[in-house]
């Protein structure tokens, strides 16, 4: 219990209660001055565990520019506008009345998490998605059936994102349950329970509207949880090594890269560098030839050695270096 609570019995004066304090002390006082607290509207979150939120959103606005710039193949600007603990019913209350809402359930964890596009930037990526040039639409009406199914490909890339951050701790399967277009109707957890609201401003053409994600807290605890074990300083990429990779896209499929590879040399000295002559050959260990790495694209992407299989050259993978 507090350190104060408030007598159930009636004080003389209507207007005042009496406030027992600590070791039985009481006091009266105006019945103005006592207001009922909210459990249900303080911040689950400490200001560390805000900070490594942040961090790890901001990681996760960045992949998913990349990502839905080459699905849409169009420059997409997106930034982390803010990030706030705050109620699902602030949340929704700051939507419009018409909009795209989406609810998603984040398998194993518990709670629905809400995603909205508005309609402005709804209707923009469907023209897209369409061949269009994401052109700014009229944001009278809602999305049709077929709008929705075209726009959910998008909000997969969302959500299949944000469930890639948390992969090295467990493995999740986001899925949209539902849509909604006018928040007052959403059906959802309890409105009052805490919530991380992310505001996420998003410019493709000529549109410029901010896509909100709103995650329980119930979805959250179990993830936040698991924050202390996560090395942010860690650049080795061991923290990524679960992360589930994307789809492949076919039209990629008939793509070519440049390959190429080399291995370590022997050393000499400036001296006998300078005295290199055009035929002269140098005397290599086939030690070296065991620790080559191959490039693709100009990018060291794996190691592994080199040698022949049937008369020709060739590389033998040895080890992932995306890994």
């Amino acid at each position: 219990m507090d350190e104060t609570s408030v007598n159930p019995e009636p004080a003389t004066d209507p207007k005042k209660i009496t406030i027992i304090g600590k070791g039985g002390a009481s006091h009266t006082s105006a019945s103005g001055d006592v207001t009922a607290f909210d459990f249900d509207g303080t911040s689950c979150l400490t200001p560390q565990e805000m900070r490594k939120l942040k961090q790890i959103h901001e990681d996760f606005v960045s992949s998913l520019t990349a990502r839905l710039s080459l699905f849409l193949r169009i420059e997409i600007d997106m930034h982390l506008e803010g990030l706030e603990s705050t109620k699902m019913r602030n949340g929704l209350n700051e939507m419009d009345e018409n909009t795209h809402l989406s609810m998603v359930r984040m398998a194993p964890l518990r709670g629905h998490t809400i995603v909205e596009f508005p309609i402005p930037l709804s209707l923009s990526i469907v023209d897209r998605l369409m061949g269009g040039p994401a052109q700014l639409q009229d944001n009278s009406g809602k999305l049709n059936d077929v709008e929705i199914a075209l726009l959910d490909d998008v909000i997969n890339i969302v959500i299949s994102e944000w469930a890639n951050m948390w992969a090295h701790l467990t493995p999740i399967q986001p899925s949209i349950v539902s849509h909604e277009s006018n928040p007052k109707y959403l059906s959802s957890s309890s409105l009052n329970s805490a919530a991380l609201q992310l505001n996420i401003q998003t410019t493709m053409g000529d549109c410029k509207e901010p896509i909100r994600i709103i995650i329980p807290h119930l979805t959250l605890e179990p993830l936040v949880g698991a924050l202390s074990k996560m090395d942010f300083g860690d650049d080795d990429g061991k923290s990524n090594s679960q992360i589930q990779a994307p789809d492949w896209c076919d039209r990629f499929d008939s793509v070519q890269v440049h390959l190429s590879t080399s291995c370590r040399g022997p050393k000499i000295s400036l001296k006998e560098m300078s005295s290199l002559r055009s035929g002269q050959f140098l005397p290599f260990n086939s030690s070296f030839f065991d620790t080559a790495v191959l490039k693709v694209a100009g990018k060291e992407a794996f190691k592994g050695s080199i040698g022949k299989i049937n008369k020709k050259w060739a590389f033998k993978i040895t080890q992932n270096l995306e890994k």
